[in-house]
Parts: structure tokens; sequence; C-alpha cells
């Protein structure tokens, strides 16, 4: 139960000229059945310095990124059971094609409590 209640909490990181994404839940578990989880993240940034923001990920494996979503200077949007270990979320100036902030997932281990 406690595991659950940690993989609920939120990830965020405030990267350049303040901007901030948010990932919920934050981290997924290294243990069976724990290891993929469906997020939702929401971005924003200062509108007097970015007018238009999208979102890439990519892997660690595999790091080509592919847009996963876009917006102005703010925007939320989910994704499906697949992010795990090692997934990371770019906030991207769109104009400028400039990464402003990255979110790396990481595991909680999985213990006997």
């Amino acid at each position: 139960m406690q595991l659950q209640k940690r993989l609920r909490q939120p990830g965020q990181v405030t990267g350049a000229g303040g901007a901030q994404l948010t990932v919920v839940p934050g981290r997924v578990g290294d243990c069976k059945g724990w290891e993929r989880t469906a997020v939702k993240i929401r971005w924003q940034v200062d509108p007097a310095q970015v007018s238009a923001t999208r979102i890439e990920v990519s892997d660690q494996k595999d790091p080509t990124r592919k847009v996963f979503a876009a917006a102005g200077a703010s925007g939320e949007s989910e994704s499906g059971d697949w992010v795990a270990v090692g997934v990371q979320f770019h906030l991207v100036d769109a104009v400028a094609n400039s990464d402003l902030a990255t979110y790396t997932f990481a595991a909680i281990p999985c213990v006997q409590l």
C-alpha cells in the first residue's frame, strides 16, 4: 500500500527561464506489475519569453525524440500505459527549437514493508 502512495507522488523539474514540467506519477515501480504506468504531464513557461512549446519523448535505450504534444505557453497531456524507467520528457521552445526542461523517469525499489 505504501508503494502505491509513493508512486502517486508528482515529479517536477524547473528549467530555463523558470519553465515548469510536472509529471504525475513521478516514478515507476521496480517490480513486476509496477514497471510501466500512464502519466499526466503539465507544463508552463513565461508567455513573454516563449510563445509555443512542444513535449518530446525519448528513452535511454533509443534517444531518438518523438513529438508527444504541442501547445502555447502551457499545456497538459496524458500518455498511455508505456512510461517506464529511463523514459524522458523534454519541454522544448518550439520556435527556438531549444530545450527548456527534461524529466527522466526513475524507479522506486520494491521492498517488503
